[in-house]
């Protein structure tokens, strides 16, 4: 079936394509979710005062490590047309260690 795309479904997306890319933002990452075809990665991605859906697509960024992390990421938000709820969609993510000084870049 061949459907039009909804007045509500083209407002969500321009609203995802007005927001602006974060950068370097240094959080908690939890995963949660593994595709089952293993190609994606999703999570949480937690500072102090907000916590946010992340996302990893193994086709433009090194999937992260296995568990909890602190996470230095780029990425852009988007917004899904069905849920209207925005994820991360990482571009770039440096692994933090407790205290910072280390990392990892990918």
């Amino acid at each position: 079936m061949n459907r039009k795309k909804s007045d509500l479904r083209g407002a969500l997306q321009r609203i995802g394509s007005q927001l602006r890319d974060v950068e370097e933002v240094v959080g908690l990452f939890t995963p949660t979710a593994v595709d089952p075809d293993g190609q994606r990665i999703y999570g949480t991605l937690e500072t102090h005062d907000a916590r946010v859906a992340v996302g990893f697509d193994k086709r433009r960024v090194a999937l992260p490590p296995e568990g909890q992390r602190f996470l230095s990421v780029t990425g852009k938000p988007w917004v899904d047309g069905k849920t209207s709820r925005i994820t991360l969609m990482v571009s770039r993510y440096v692994v933090v260690d407790g205290e910072g000084a280390g990392s990892i870049t990918c």
